[in-house]
């Protein structure tokens, strides 16, 4: 037996034959089959001793899933298995939750979507904690959203996962995009609001804002606060370019040169970068000259241009001698 675990296996079968309920020969063949790695092989047999009474029925089968799971990588026995274990568990048993979301990995596996989404709302109705439920109800709209392409049920599960957890930011990002795809403006509008509130970087923080802002500043009631949300996009994260840009357009548009010049300076504070202040500085020369008409501030902008090589640096040059002459310096 120590030589061959093939012969061993043999012998131990026969035995298993001629003593069916030997624990000894039980104990032998799960030795033998675990040390060979056959998990295939233990499963099976791990099968006929929970359907013979050998084993607790409950327990055996979530052992059975687990190690069809985890071990032998078959998920159908693993879903039979914890559906028998589930079966004969009590409703609200602790046992059951995690159960559920073994059961829950095993359906992942196997593709079951609808299934899937049964056995998660059952889990979710059994924890307690807001912040779990709210993470279950967001695992369940990701099923509906990106396997079932149930956008009505993931919308209504994002919902659910706000409900339990208001400032739960993957839910509040989830519905925004369904949102968005929707059509539903002023739902999106909150949800973009909401994940501002709550998001926990910079950098989500400045996203949320001109997502807010984009969709503001194209309503002429509500355009100045779409532009606050834009700047303070910036201000989080000046390196936020869609923000930028959408704050230079809606600035543009309504001819609010001083908080355009304001929107410059403070990017140039924020970068380091000798080709980006260049271009910086040229814009806020433009707008002091032809806008503003405050040729020191434009002089000023431009005399610090030429300290960096920057490919318009002619036209700068240019500019600032006319504005010399002009100034009779």
């Amino acid at each position: 037996i120590r030589d061959s675990s093939e012969a061993a296996s043999d012998l131990a079968a026969r035995a298993r034959v001629g003593a069916p309920a030997s624990p000894a020969v039980l104990f032998l063949l799960e030795s033998i089959h675990s040390k060979a790695g056959s998990y295939a092989e233990l499963a099976r047999l791990r099968e006929r001793e929970i359907r013979e009474g050998v084993i607790a029925s409950e327990a055996g089968w979530f052992d059975l899933g687990v190690m069809a799971l985890h071990r032998s990588g078959d998920a159908e026995l693993a879903i039979r298995a914890f559906t028998e274990a589930l079966n004969l568990s009590s409703v609200d048993s602790a046992s059951r939750v995690v159960t559920l979301r073994e059961l829950a990995a095993a359906l992942r596996r196997s593709g079951d979507g609808e299934r899937l989404v049964a056995v998660e709302q059952e889990r979710v109705a059994l924890e307690t904690d807001p912040t779990e439920r709210a993470a279950a109800w967001y695992g369940i709209a990701l099923i509906q959203e990106g396997i079932l392409d149930d956008e009505e049920g993931a919308l209504a599960s994002f919902e659910k996962a706000l409900e339990q957890d208001r400032g739960y930011y993957p839910a509040l990002q989830g519905a925004g995009r369904i949102y968005h795809r929707l059509g539903s403006r002023d739902r999106l509008l909150r949800m973009h609001e909401l994940e501002a509130e709550r998001a926990t970087s910079a950098a989500e923080r400045s996203a949320a804002y001109r997502r807010f802002g984009e969709l503001l500043v194209v309503d002429e009631e509500r355009a100045a606060e779409g532009i606050a949300a834009l700047r303070k996009a910036v201000e989080l994260n000046s390196d936020n370019l869609l923000a930028v840009a959408c704050l230079e357009r809606a600035l543009s548009e309504r001819r609010d040169w001083i908080e355009l010049l304001d929107l410059y300076e403070l990017l140039l504070e924020g970068t380091e970068d000798s080709e980006r202040r260049g271009s910086i500085l040229l814009q806020i020369a433009t707008i002091a000259s032809e806008h503003l008409l405050d040729r020191e501030r434009a002089i000023e902008a431009l005399s610090q241009v030429g300290v960096f090589e920057t490919a318009g640096a002619p036209e700068p040059l240019r500019k600032l001698a006319q504005l010399l002459e002009d100034a009779g310096d």
